[in-house]
């Protein structure tokens, strides 16, 4: 299998874009670049990257410009197990400038004792941003578990927070 891979600069560093023609198969941070293989690897068996733009760069672009909507007319490609299929769409639900925490997410597709396992679904996340890990929080609304750390988490929440005119 054959992906393109792009690199976007951001405020919170070079995040790497991994594509098709027609849809994201992944984004990460560059810093993360090990760990996106790996996850690329067991998602999809042998790949190679090849020369070529996606164009998808644009969109990131303009959710980092203030634009947080953009990202929602990305088209992406999630090839995890029913469950972590299950939890990445619930993910997409949660809304920019909100939160929600593991237990919430784990009741909405309807396994309210699958909380832990909604967390282990969120750390493989292999589209980040679009589908807004970020946005998952601890039941105590505390931040935690962010591939990309902490600190990136919290930054996206309030940009995000800003962007939609919120406090």
């Amino acid at each position: 299998m054959e992906f393109f891979l792009e690199t976007c600069d951001s405020p919170l560093g070079s995040i790497e874009i991994v594509s098709r023609p027609d849809a994201v198969v992944s984004i990460d941070f560059s810093d993360c670049h090990e760990r996106m293989c790996q996850l690329l690897g067991k998602r999809f068996g042998a790949y190679r990257f090849c020369a070529g733009e996606s164009g998808f760069i644009t969109y990131l672009e303009a959710y980092f410009s203030g634009q947080i909507d953009a990202l929602s007319n990305i088209s992406y490609c999630l090839q995890g197990t029913d469950f972590q299929n299950k939890v990445w769409q619930s993910l997409t639900t949660v809304k920019p400038g909100q939160t929600s925490t593991y237990g919430d997410l784990a009741k909405k597709i309807g396994q309210p004792k699958a909380a832990q396992a909604v967390g282990r679904a969120n750390a493989l996340n292999p589209i980040l941003l679009v589908i807004p890990c970020h946005r998952v929080i601890g039941k105590n609304n505390k931040l935690v578990g962010y591939s990309g750390g902490l600190n990136r988490k919290e930054w996206l929440l309030n940009h995000e927070l800003q962007s939609t005119g919120g406090c």
